[in-house]
């Protein structure tokens, strides 16, 4: 069973509305709103499943309230409208509000049993269909960090490089000495070492 609150500022529209819906044995009319204020004091107050909503609503804009009724209660909006349906703006702005789609106003008189069905079908149609909004001033809870967030590991400590000679130690060692060398040989004026004549010293 699929509950309907019915907002339009024409007792006639309302009443036209709730003829073609009523004809539906699936669909249960909860009550009728006159003004933005109305309809969501009903909506407050008796939880519809989807809202038909007029375009004007006295000096409201039925875009308005269901920006503000998608804001505060989020659920399946039909704009049910007398002006031209296939205006891609219309069409574009009541999506852009919240709205599910947009529809001609159904007459008492004109259109018979096919329109009423054809109105109602689509009416329990969109009834059904789950509507998540995230209202206004709430913001996204952040996800918990995982390992695509995590923050980087500290790097691991580098070990000590080796200390010069004379210089601090090495970790976990004694400092390094420098390596012995044996005597350097005395060298000419060519830098090459000198060599024995082979003559003894004279007396």
């Amino acid at each position: 069973m699929i509950r309907v609150l019915v907002v339009d500022d024409s007792p006639t529209c309302r009443r036209a509305i709730r003829t073609a819906l009523e004809s539906d044995p699936h669909i249960l009319v909860l009550g009728e709103a006159g003004t933005g204020r109305e309809a969501m004091a009903a909506i407050e107050r008796s939880d519809p499943d989807l809202v038909t909503m007029d375009l004007m609503l006295g000096d409201e804009s039925g875009f308005d309230v269901t920006r503000e009724i998608m804001s505060r209660w989020p659920r399946p909006i039909l704009i049910v409208t007398a002006a031209d349906t296939s205006n891609p703006d219309l069409l574009y702005r009541a999506l852009a509000n919240g709205a599910l789609d947009v529809v001609s106003k159904p007459s008492a008189t004109e259109g018979g049993r096919e329109a009423s069905r054809a109105f109602a079908h689509l009416v329990r149609t969109l009834g059904a269909i789950p509507v998540l909004h995230r209202r206004r001033g709430v913001p996204a809870k952040a996800a918990p960090p995982g390992p695509e967030t995590a923050p980087p590991a500290a790097p691991a400590p580098q070990p000590a490089r080796a200390a010069r000679a004379g210089g601090a130690p090495a970790a976990g060692g004694a400092p390094r000495r420098p390596p012995r060398r044996g005597p350097t040989p005395p060298r000419g004026r060519r830098g090459s070492p000198r060599r024995s004549s082979g003559r003894e010293p004279r007396s």
